[in-house]
């Protein structure tokens, strides 16, 4: 009963006008009876209770915790707390009086339980209902822990009852399930990213106790560099910290990073193009090359100058990668892109301890403890100066092989690899940062180069010129296989582009192909899903949409549109009519049309603009790397660190069987990286038709959205 006492007297104080129930104060008593009748307990139960109550009044001293109640006691006068349902006397309290520390009520945790308590009402399943009412008693059992081991036995009871479930700790969003099955309650009844959701994750990591994780344990950004570097969700964890990059200015109005010089570049002059024609020409490239490496250079400047002005304005913050005793790791220097090394690796390895818990000391995660073990060996012996650079890459590497082959953390993969990629490039002298909220969208990495060419070059100058141009212009998004779709107006924005050739042999100029596709990845879509004024923006999108297929001279077939995206498009709109119909005021049927309509045009309109960006871009601001996973050919089996070849096991280290009762063999395999250099080998746009939708109205879970590939540069040898 103490239990329901204590919740039922936080509930009160809410009613009071000071927060502090006071049985001695009629107003309180009435108030009190009134909360009782709201949560409709029993006559019986009521007049019980008030009799306990009532049992304080007789303490000459009341306050709002029985520590300060015993403070300000004198010897020998009784005190009592409204949470406390005995009265103790000075002096005389033996071990059930002891003052310790009282934690205070969660207000959080008394409204999910009473959550729980108006669903049990609806359940009709016997033994669901009785599931559902543990939980609800498990939730006020937490609500009334007084110190920190009672709540930590509570959570453990909650995490042995299996009723709940959270989304894996380590991310910003919090999520505290309860098992509907079980239940018969809404999954995310109690804890959907609110304050009691927060609550309980940061009261399980500070408990260190493992609780059922729905999904997966290391992916869904958990291992993005800021949750990474933060410890977000760990104990002890908090918030990633970043610093304005260090730089100093220079009399041409340029900065110092690193100890590279970057000045700014404006755009080149009539007389500097004529003798680039000349420098190009001499390293043997034809006039159409010479004509698109002019080009190049000048986007090459043009990102240099934004680079310039982001830093010298302070706009541009790195990621803090701190060293054990805190201290932050400067990458602009030798010594600090070591330690870095160092410090991240060390991260990494307690980051995936913490995330999978007692489950990496399983036998079958022995293999990827081995590696985490041994890459944050070699990290330290390389920040030591013990082993070379390629030692390093080569654990590194092997590390990666494991995480990707292992399904307990090949989750973790597409997070991990701009930071695995920071510090190949710490490895190889590079000046490399992880920005905390880059000004450039695609940019996952910065890298400092410099960038422009002296009038009097010499022919290996010059070469180094062109290579620079067409290898990196500093900014790297970072991918693991296909990776997620992404706005497609981040790509646009960073891109240059070519005139489009139609079919007639007229062209688009490219400053048109360029507005063009700014209009398909923004606009367009505003007005395709205008809630103002629905069918005069579905109206206008479809016109411009129409206007610019005949425009590029372009069929629905030419684009890609095929039978089952229109099959698609039906199915949705008939999906979503209903809450459509509602949000507008408008018939089911008249919703259906407009949804199809929208539908139509999302995809002919994005499908459109990948199209023309593949036939004309030239140039990026952006390199990209897609890093993928592939068998070696021949099939060659893994073997262990003893030479012994090694089979796929579960996390338990039992063999998996195929279909015959055979041990199935894991084979080796080797990282194959898809490369962009923003000029020969350019990002081109794969459109994601279907991205998902979200209800109740079915608006796209991404504007314009698409996947990266790597395409060759047509406008360039």
């Amino acid at each position: 009963m103490s239990d329901f006492i204590n919740t039922i007297v936080r509930e009160w104080s809410y009613n009071v006008d000071d927060g502090m129930p006071n049985v001695k104060n009629p107003l309180h008593v009435i108030e009190l009876e009134n909360t009782l009748n709201e949560m409709e307990y029993s006559r019986t139960f009521i007049r019980e209770l008030l009799r306990n109550l009532r049992q304080e009044a007789k303490a000459q001293v009341i306050a709002k915790t029985l520590k300060k109640a015993k403070e300000k006691a004198d010897l020998g006068q009784t005190y009592s707390s409204p949470a406390s349902k005995k009265v103790y006397k000075k002096g005389e309290e033996g071990d059930e009086g002891e003052s310790k520390s009282e934690l205070k009520p969660s207000k959080e945790g008394i409204v999910a339980s009473n959550k729980i308590k108006e669903k049990i009402k609806k359940i009709k399943n016997p033994e669901q209902r009785k599931s559902a009412i543990l939980a609800m008693k498990l939730v006020d059992k937490y609500n009334n822990a007084r110190t920190n081991d009672e709540k930590r036995k509570v959570i453990q009871a909650m995490a042995d009852s299996g009723l709940f479930a959270i989304n894996g700790m380590g991310v910003a969003t919090n999520k505290f399930y309860i098992d509907p099955d079980k239940t018969g309650l809404n999954r995310k009844l109690i804890g959907d990213d609110n304050k009691f959701a927060k609550e309980m994750h940061k009261a399980i990591a500070d408990s260190g106790i493992d609780m059922p994780v729905r999904g997966s344990r290391t992916g869904q950004n958990r291992f993005g560099p800021g949750n990474l570097l933060g410890k977000v969700g760990e104990k002890g964890g908090g918030k990633p910290t970043s610093s304005s990059v260090e730089i100093e200015e220079t009399e041409k109005g340029g900065v110092i990073v690193g100890g590279t010089e970057f000045n700014p570049t404006p755009p080149l002059t009539d007389k500097q193009k004529d003798k680039r024609r000349e420098q190009y020409k001499n390293a043997g490239k034809t006039d159409e090359e010479v004509d698109s490496l002019i080009r190049q250079e000048e986007s090459h400047r043009e990102w240099n100058n934004k680079k310039i002005e982001a830093l010298k304005n302070g706009e541009v913050e790195a990621l803090d990668i701190k060293d054990g005793d805190g201290n932050i790791q400067d990458t602009a220097t030798d010594e600090g892109r070591k330690g870095a090394i160092k410090a991240v690796a060390t991260r990494i390895n307690d980051r995936m301890k913490a995330l999978l818990g007692d489950d990496l000391n399983k036998e079958g995660m022995r293999h990827v403890k081995l590696a985490l073990n041994n890459f944050e060996k070699a990290a330290e012996d390389y920040a030591n100066g013990d082993i070379t650079a390629e030692d390093y890459q080569k654990a590194q590497e092997k590390l990666k092989v494991e995480l990707e082959r292992n399904p307990e953390t090949k989750a973790s993969m597409p997070n991990l690899e701009e930071t695995f990629d920071a510090m190949e490039n710490w490895s190889q002298g590079r000046h490399t940062i992880l920005p905390s909220a880059s000004n450039f969208p695609v940019g996952d990495i910065w890298s400092f180069d410099p960038v422009d060419l002296p009038e009097d070059a010499t022919q290996e100058q010059i070469a180094q010129h062109i290579n620079i141009m067409t290898s990196s212009h500093g900014l790297t998004s970072i991918k693991e296989g296909k990776g997620g779709a992404s706005q497609s107006k981040n790509k646009i924005s960073q891109s240059k582009y070519a005139s489009y050739k139609k079919k007639d042999g007229t062209e688009v100029s490219s400053e048109e192909v360029s507005q063009d596709l700014v209009d398909l990845s923004s606009s367009n879509y505003e007005d395709e899903w205008n809630d103002k004024d629905p069918q005069g923006g579905i109206d206008r999108a479809e016109r411009q949409t129409d206007e610019l297929m005949e425009k590029y001279g372009l069929s629905d077939d030419e684009i890609g549109i095929i039978d089952t995206d229109r099959a698609r498009w039906k199915n949705n709109a008939k999906r979503y009519a209903k809450k459509t119909a509602e949000r507008y005021g408008i018939s089911e049927d008249e919703a259906e049309k407009l949804l199809l309509r929208r539908y139509r045009n999302h995809d002919r309109a994005v499908s459109l603009m990948a199209h023309i960006n593949n036939e004309t871009v030239e140039s990026q601001g952006f390199t990209n790397i897609s890093h993928k996973y592939k068998t070696t050919k021949p099939n060659e089996q893994e073997v262990d660190e003893n030479g012994a070849p090694r089979f796929e096991e579960d996390i338990d280290g039992n063999q998996i069987l195929d279909k015959r009762g055979k041990p199935k063999p894991i084979l080796k395999r080797k990282e194959v990286n898809d490369i962009t250099n923003g000029s020969s080998i350019l990002a081109c746009m794969d459109p994601k038709k279907d991205p998902g939708f979200k209800a109740p109205y079915g608006i796209p879970n991404n504007v314009r959205a698409s996947h990266i590939y790597s395409c060759e540069n047509k406008h360039s040898s």
